[in-house]
């Protein structure tokens, strides 16, 4: 007994290949999108969880971690793009404000720009990590519709052999075979598609909110050690 979904394949019209080359595409693209995401995410979540840990022995003196320390990371750490984004705005501040016989020091407004400049930055992590989701949601509607579109083309194929005279019960029931097969490998591939969608932006949510809090506390970090109290 041969495979059902090969010999759907093979009996079927140039129309009902086409539709299932579409729909196997789409499903190799789902698992694409999802694993080259997922590793996406895992790297920026470890990474970020070490260089946590060095910003946190670096706490009181939140502007000074080593140069050093730093290129040992990865240069696409998001926590370390937060930091370096804090550390450079918040330089360009204090040099600004820079007065005789006054510490170094930042305005309320100054927190307020870094603050800026983090949400920006988390924005920007985001967008990156979410590229692709869109396609995920695409295949997860497209998909069943391929599947309709091969069921319906399937059907009609089998009432057209049926009008004509000396037609086989081979090429009806190949129609029928096309219409069965196209529904299910539509439902296949959309809902790994749905799932994958739901999985992904809910991780990515987590770590967004993993991003706020760390900018939180790079942000308490650098208003204890520079508020200007004069």
């Amino acid at each position: 007994m041969g495979n059902p979904f090969v010999d759907a394949f093979v009996q079927s019209d140039w129309m009902g290949k086409t539709i299932f080359i579409l729909l196997f595409a789409l499903s190799l693209l789902t698992w694409a999108i999802f694993f080259e995401t997922w590793s996406a995410l895992k790297r920026a979540k470890k990474g970020s969880v070490a260089f946590k840990k060095i910003f946190e022995r670096h706490r009181e003196m939140p502007l000074h971690i080593d140069p050093e320390v730093l290129e040992g990371f990865q240069e696409k750490n998001p926590f370390l793009a937060l930091y370096s984004s804090l550390r450079t705005t918040a330089f360009s501040f204090i040099k600004r404000n820079r007065k005789e016989n006054a510490p170094p020091h930042l305005l309320e407004k100054d927190f307020d720009r870094v603050d800026f400049e983090l949400e920006s930055g988390r924005r920007a992590v985001t967008s990156s990590l979410e590229k692709n989701l869109y396609l995920l949601s695409t295949i997860a509607t497209l998909a069943p519709f391929l599947g309709l579109l091969g069921t319906v083309w399937g059907i009609l194929s089998s009432f057209s052999h049926l009008q004509v005279a000396g037609s086989t019960n081979q090429a009806v029931l190949s129609g029928l075979s096309l219409a069965l097969a196209t529904t299910v490998v539509g439902l296949i591939d959309a809902i790994p598609a749905l799932v994958s969608y739901n999985f992904l932006k809910n991780e990515v949510k987590k770590f967004e909110l993993e991003m706020e809090g760390f900018s939180t506390e790079m942000l308490s970090a650098l208003e204890t050690e520079y508020h200007a109290s004069f």
